[in-house]
């Protein structure tokens, strides 16, 4: 709750840091392993990064809040058994198809994050939209629906698009794809090169 109230907080007063290029792979691992130091022993946490390209342009406390809101979300719904949670980046190249539009680069690429739990789906995913505030929950008593919420404001406030899919009983799956971002060295080199 107290993460959830912060991210509320952090939507309504503004982001003065600024919006960084950053590896999304890289930057998921670290907040990651901040995370893994916080949760129970019976919730497993496993990051998979690609080895290419997956750099964003983002601001990193938004991104932070993101990612955090999906696995305290995650978390939450595999209480009190425990399970696995994953979390995957990966560059358009290798990026399952998601059946939806979502937001790419000029030269259409995308890096998408994918955080997967073995928790039950709500109703939702099949019927109303789970990101309407104040949706029933995933739990009794959780305010998934309200994190959901708050996830897909951040995500869409970062230029990206989020998707939901009920992994066919065996788990929950969020989906947010992102445009690919040059890194600004790199972008130099490739005007110059034009």
């Amino acid at each position: 709750v107290f993460e959830l109230l912060q991210t509320m907080k952090t939507m309504i007063q503004g982001h003065p840091e600024p919006v960084q290029t950053l590896s999304l792979g890289r930057f998921a691992k670290e907040t990651a392993g901040m995370l893994r130091a916080l949760l129970p022993r019976r919730i497993q946490l496993d990051i998979e990064t690609p080895k290419e390209s997956d750099t964003i342009a983002a601001n990193p406390d938004e991104l932070r809040q993101l990612l955090l809101t999906l696995c305290i979300q995650a978390w939450q719904a595999m209480r009190p058994a425990g399970g696995i949670i994953k979390v995957c980046v990966e560059p358009s190249g290798a990026a399952r198809d998601l059946s939806h539009q979502g937001p790419a680069s000029s030269s259409g690429e995308y890096v998408c994050l994918h955080v997967h739990d073995s928790g039950p789906a709500p109703d939702q995913v099949n019927g109303c939209d789970p990101c309407v505030p104040f949706s029933s929950s995933r739990r009794p008593g959780d305010a998934s629906g309200l994190s959901m919420f708050a996830a897909d404001q951040l995500a869409r406030h970062l230029g990206g698009t989020m998707l939901i899919q009920d992994d066919n009983g065996e788990g929950f799956a969020v989906h947010v794809r992102f445009p690919f971002a040059l890194r600004p060295e790199k972008h130099a080199e490739a005007t110059a090169t034009d």
